[in-house]
């Protein structure tokens, strides 16, 4: 019995970092406080708590809480995404409690797919905290095209523009147009239309760097395969994955 339980408090043990990179997902699509550090302090459970339990039958309950809590407040007080300003994509974007938010500081010090992987994550919390900061309303042509040119000045700065975050940057500039809509002009609607269509092409041909088909060298293995395959499936079906995306 004890060698069983040995055995699955690894098994455990060995997909905690899996698992927890995994809740990032939920971070970008759905970035409510609630919601992502419910399941991080969930995750603390399983992946920290059980092990220990299994290992150490005899461990008070009060430590056994211990991981739970501690994740569950990192997690509500450092949100599902930063508290950076978008001026510099180069800053931490993801929260501090994520996976991503937690190892993008050491990127540079990681073999090649740990930091594309944590570069792409990061620019992708980086345009959807622009998603959420996106005025309520514009009051005219003008503020609308100024607001516009300061972030697309931004969403060309990065030096790696990965395809995984296109999505997220269509619904930037398709949730800023729709958000100049609000007045229910049909002229406005027509333009901010032209103006989506024209963009798409534009913004395509930019964020282009796709992982899945990057070399990776053999020690990468398997974090590049895993990789390679979750983000090659929203690089071929990226227009499919726009309507996921909630618009928060």
């Amino acid at each position: 019995m004890k060698i069983l339980r040995s055995l699955l408090a690894l098994i455990l043990i060995v997909l905690a970092i899996p698992m927890w990179r995994s809740i990032d997902w939920v971070s970008i699509i759905l970035p409510a406080s609630y919601l992502s550090s419910s399941l991080i302090g969930l995750w603390a459970v399983i992946f920290i708590s059980s092990p220990i339990k299994l290992l150490r039958p005899k461990t008070h309950p009060l430590i056994m809480m211990a991981p739970f809590l501690l994740f569950w407040l990192g997690a509500m007080i450092s949100g599902p995404l930063s508290g950076m300003a978008t001026k510099d994509d180069t800053h931490t974007h993801c929260g501090r409690a994520t996976y991503a938010g937690f190892m993008y500081p050491v990127a540079s010090l990681l073999s090649d797919s740990f930091r594309d992987d944590l570069e792409a994550r990061n620019q992708m919390c980086w345009v959807r905290k622009m998603i959420q900061r996106i005025p309520d309303k514009f009051d005219d042509a003008h503020e609308v095209n100024t607001y516009l040119d300061i972030h697309q000045n931004r969403l060309n700065h990065p030096e790696f523009k990965y395809r995984v975050a296109l999505p997220l940057v269509l619904i930037f500039l398709g949730k800023t147009l729709h958000t100049w809509e609000s007045e229910k002009s049909a002229f406005n609607k027509i333009q901010s239309a032209t103006m989506l269509v024209k963009g798409i092409p534009y913004w395509t041909e930019q964020y282009s760097t796709e992982i899945s088909i990057r070399n990776y060298s053999w020690w990468n293995w398997p974090h590049s395969a895993l990789i390679q395959f979750e983000y090659g499936l929203i690089e071929k079906n990226w227009e499919k994955l726009q309507i996921i995306v909630q618009e928060n």
